[in-house]
């Protein structure tokens, strides 16, 4: 059995694990049974996100028409609901992160500096469709199937952080912000099929969800990190040519959320 005391908002609460199941317990004192002693026992307004087998992860405050809830990490994903991009569709406060040893085997772990050597690797544009080479969530040196990964101690969905690559990469190729955010809507479910029906039809993915913001994370980062300027060629043809410019701009910013100026500007 494991026992964990969680402080949430100054408040501590105590969760027991054991046969694969968390439960929130009280503990209260027994008094005389003559004695009408009343108990006011309040339950938090928290998301209790754990293992399949019971264990805790992280919790998330409640928002919408959310209520106490235990629920484990695909049931969470069910739901669509993240707690990284604060102005992003279906945001949840992040309250507790356990730290503990025994559920870091949840996570595939990695910091921003593996985030950013892996999408500086050069790939052709259709390496990031569905399991190619370049679709980060999937590939072993990448999530490798994980539906979470852990950075700098804070759990991200798995296929929010495979946008980084993409944008980078991309956004070197083509140097354009714009570009780079149609071709992501294009390619939004990651099949040609669906991305051939998106340029017929324009019905592109334009949405505020996940996806879209770190779709921004990378092309603003790709924007402060690579710098470009045009150079005369002493060739024939072409006469100039383009030397790419690699900043000192720190892999780690791109753990920074969006905010609510680039939101209004950008997407």
């Amino acid at each position: 059995m494991i026992i964990e005391n969680i402080s949430i908002n100054g408040v501590k609460y105590t969760f027991e694990t054991k046969n694969n199941k968390t439960e929130l317990v009280y503990l209260l004192e027994v008094t005389d049974s003559n004695i009408n002693d009343e108990v006011t026992i309040k339950i938090p307004n928290i998301l209790v996100i754990t293992r399949n087998t019971g264990e805790i992860l992280f919790i998330l405050e409640c928002g919408g028409n959310d209520k106490f809830e235990m629920m484990t990490v695909k049931e969470l994903y069910a739901k669509k609901i993240q707690w990284f991009e604060p102005l992003a569709d279906n945001y949840r406060k992040l309250l507790f992160v356990n730290k503990k040893d025994y559920v870091k085997a949840a996570y595939k772990i990695f910091s921003w500096q593996d985030i950013y050597d892996f999408s500086v690797i050069d790939r052709m544009p259709m390496a990031y469709l569905s399991n190619k080479s370049g679709d980060w969530k999937t590939v072993e040196n990448g999530a490798d199937g994980y539906i979470i990964s852990l950075i700098n101690d804070i759990p991200y969905w798995s296929d929010a952080i495979g946008q980084i690559p993409y944008a980078i990469d991309t956004f070197r190729m083509m140097r354009n912000r714009k570009s780079v955010q149609y071709w992501g809507g294009v390619f939004a479910e990651g099949s040609t099929i669906a991305a051939i029906k998106a340029i017929i039809t324009g019905d592109l993915d334009k949405t505020t969800t996940w996806d879209n913001f770190f779709i921004l994370r990378g092309v603003i980062f790709a924007e402060n990190k690579f710098k470009y300027e045009v150079l005369p060629s002493k060739d024939v043809y072409p006469k100039a040519y383009v030397r790419e410019i690699i900043t000192s701009y720190d892999y780690n910013k791109l753990g920074l959320e969006i905010t609510k100026t680039q939101k209004e500007k950008y997407l």
